[in-house]
């Protein structure tokens, strides 16, 4: 069960989300439950995910993440294609 929030609380949270601030909403919820590094992510994480699907273009830090999947994706196989050329 995850520890209540206040409104102000959650308006910060919601405010820091908005301008792709999710390490800081994690930050701040943590303080305010005192949960774990992981289980506040995961709850940000949740949060963060439901918000973009109701308001997707007010939520950067969701489109975000995905731009890094796909960056840090490409930097794999760069990295892998020059070490194979390497090899040769």
């Amino acid at each position: 069960m995850a520890p209540e929030l206040t409104p102000e609380q959650l308006r910060k949270i919601d405010d820091l989300l908005a301008a792709g601030s999710k390490i800081q909403a994690i930050k701040v919820y943590r303080e305010a439950t005192g949960l774990g590094l992981k289980e506040a992510k995961e709850a940000i994480d949740d949060v963060a995910a439901e918000l973009a699907r109701r308001a997707p273009g007010k939520y950067p830090e969701a489109r975000k993440g995905c731009a890094l999947l796909l960056i840090a994706g490409g930097a794999m196989v760069a990295g892998g294609l020059a070490a194979a050329a390497y090899l040769v």
